[in-house]
């Protein structure tokens, strides 16, 4: 799906299992939207030359997705913090729909698993960057979550919601981030993580009772924490416990198995700094099972269940 010097990211598949969505580059620094149809499908681009894309995040019914990239329109636009936008892309047809987010600048998205609305994380000016909710038609914009944090940007990391879409777990905080989860009809939100070590990009279980996050005792400075661990707890924070002993796993978010029984991740080299296999790890415990990729893994695995 890429030339010799490519590269694919950001893997994504499907609610129903059927199809898988991922970024692809031939080398540069513009990436390419692909859909497969199926694991023998003809791959299908459905956006093209995005740059600096979070996501994809797919609709319940399979059929949408919402992308978040830098905003082609603003001359010289080419860094992180440049403005963004969040756009709705029809899967079959291509067709593109840009939701506004009256001023905010969307840095992440993710869509409800359960219902048309969709989550973000807005950089404003305090108080109003944090956690909103909006519905797919882009109406209905409302702040969910305000936690402060020693930056007036990279306060929120990362975000996901809790497959009965009533609660979005989300990281937030400075060179140190804690994990929260927040409810969408009230907006009442708990601390899950201990408070005293680095915790961030949470992931809800496929059941919605635990959840598992990337903790590490290095900070969030100039760049984010090289190595760290996994840890599980129940969604309402208690009955924490490490996940991967003494493997060592770079920054990344625990992708679940379709039964809730142990998480993937990738995992550092004996040797060296390079993530070079993938662990499954149960959450009950016992041995992993790491499996070698033959190279190294530069991206999050997607774990779904085939129809």
């Amino acid at each position: 799906v890429h030339g010799a010097r490519g590269y694919s990211e950001q893997p994504r598949w499907s609610p129903d299992g059927r199809r898988l969505a991922f970024w692809t580059s031939d080398g540069g620094e513009a990436l390419d939207l692909v859909v497969l149809d199926g694991l023998d499908g003809t791959p299908r681009i459905v956006q093209r030359s995005t740059r600096y894309p979070n996501g994809p995040s797919w609709s319940p019914d399979s059929k949408r997705l919402v992308t978040n990239a830098l905003d082609p329109s603003v001359a010289g636009a080419g860094f992180v913090y440049s403005p963004r936008i969040l756009s709705i892309i029809d899967v079959e047809t291509g067709a593109a729909q840009r939701l506004p987010t009256n001023g905010l600048n969307p840095v992440f998205a993710a869509w409800s698993p359960a219902a048309d609305l969709i989550a973000f994380w807005g950089e404003g000016f305090d108080p109003e960057t944090g956690i909103y909710v909006m519905a797919a038609d882009g109406t209905g914009l409302r702040l969910l979550a305000n936690e402060p944090c020693e930056y007036g940007f990279d306060c929120f990391t990362w975000i996901d919601w809790s497959p009965a879409g009533d609660a979005v777990v989300y990281s937030t905080g400075g060179a140190n981030k804690d994990v929260w989860t927040v409810s969408v009809d009230d907006g009442g939100s708990r601390r899950v993580s201990s408070g005293s070590i680095n915790a961030t990009n949470p992931a809800f279980s496929p059941d919605g009772s635990l959840i598992a996050w990337f903790q590490s005792t290095e900070p969030f400075g100039y760049g984010p924490p090289g190595v760290g661990s996994i840890v599980v707890a129940a969604a309402d924070g208690s009955k924490r416990r490490a996940l991967t002993g003494e493997a060592r796993i770079p920054l990344t978010t625990p992708r679940w198995a379709p039964d809730a029984g142990s998480v993937i991740v990738p995992v550092l080299g004996r040797d060296s700094d390079t993530p070079d296999e993938l662990g499954i790890f149960p959450v009950e415990g016992g041995a992993p099972q790491l499996v070698s990729l033959q190279g190294s893994v530069y991206s999050e695995p997607s774990w779904q269940r085939q129809p």
